[in-house]
C-alpha cells in the first residue's frame, strides 16, 4: 500500500503549523486536524469528516527545498541529465469553514511570486459528507481541489505538482505522450472507519480512524513520466 507522496523525494519539511479556532463538534463522532493546504485530513490526504457549522480552520505550513542539482526534463517528459540545485523556502496557508454540519469549503494561498517563479497559484477546495457516522461506523465524501496553474510567460502551459508549488518542469503536455497532464482539477471519494479507542487505563482518551480513497488530478496524473512516477499509486490514497 501507498501513501501519495511528494513529487519532490529531497523535500524535508522542517515545520508546520496549524492555528485552529472551532467551537466544540456537534455532528463529529472524531475529531480530525487539518492538512497542510485542503481542508480536514492528514497532511495531503482527505478524510470523510467535516468541520461543524461555521467553525473556521486556519492553516500554515512551511518547508524547505535545498538540492545542489535538480534532475533536468526534455520536452519528452524524460529526465535529461542534472541542471542547477535550488535553495528555497515554499509557504503556504488556507482557511476552510464548516457548512450545515455535512461540508466544508475553503481556500489557499500556495504561492505568491514574480512570473520569473511561477507566479501566484491560488486553491479553492469543498468536500460533502454523504454517510454520516454515529458514535462507530464509517462516513464517506466526496469532495474537489482546484489549484491555478503556475505561469512563467513563456507561452507554455504547465501544471501544479503534488506539493502545489510552481515548476517549470512540470508541463501539461509533452511531446509523444497522448495524455494531457491535468493536476488543476482534483476530484475524489473517501471513506473513513471511525472506531472507539480501546478501554485501558494506561491510555489517553482516544479514537482510532482508518481512511482510503481514490482521486484524479494531483492523486493521479503525471504517472506517465519517468522522473515523477516514482510516487504513483493509480490515484489510491491511504
Amino acid at each position: 500500500m501507498k501513501i501519495v507522496r511528494s513529487a519532490t523525494p529531497a523535500v524535508v519539511r522542517l515545520a508546520f503549523l496549524a492555528l485552529i479556532a472551532a467551537p466544540a463538534a456537534r455532528a463529529q463522532t472524531t475529531t480530525m486536524p487539518s492538512t497542510l493546504r485542503y481542508g480536514s485530513g492528514l497532511l495531503d490526504i482527505p478524510v470523510a469528516s467535516v468541520l461543524p457549522h461555521l467553525a473556521i480552520t486556519g492553516t500554515y505550513s512551511g518547508f524547505f527545498v535545498k538540492m545542489d542539482r535538480r534532475v533536468d526534463v526534455n520536452a519528452s517528459g524524460n529526465a535529461s541529465g542534472y541542471g542547477p540545485g535550488i535553495d528555497k523556502f515554499f509557504q503556504d496557508g488556507s482557511v476552510t469553514i464548516g457548512l450545515m454540519d455535512r461540508a466544508e469549503a475553503g481556500v489557499s494561498v500556495q504561492s505568491l511570486n514574480s512570473e520569473a517563479e511561477g507566479g501566484n497559484i491560488l486553491g479553492f477546495y469543498g468536500r460533502l459528507q454523504l454517510v454520516q457516522p454515529t458514535n462507530q461506523g464509517i462516513g464517506f465524501a466526496v469532495g474537489a481541489r482546484y489549484v491555478t496553474a503556475p505561469s512563467y510567460g513563456t507561452g507554455v502551459e504547465y501544471q501544479p505538482g503534488r506539493l502545489g508549488i510552481p515548476d517549470e518542469r512540470f508541463r501539461k503536455e509533452y511531446t509523444g505522450l497522448s495524455e494531457t497532464v491535468n493536476t488543476q482539477l482534483t476530484l475524489y471519494g473517501v471513506a473513513t472507519a471511525h472506531v472507539r479507542g480501546f478501554d485501558d487505563g494506561f491510555l489517553p482518551r482516544h479514537d482510532l480512524t482508518l481512511s482510503v480513497g481514490w482521486g484524479n488530478g494531483m492523486f493521479k496524473d503525471g504517472d506517465r513520466l519517468g522522473y515523477y512516477k516514482f510516487a504513483d499509486s493509480e490515484g489510491l490514497f491511504l
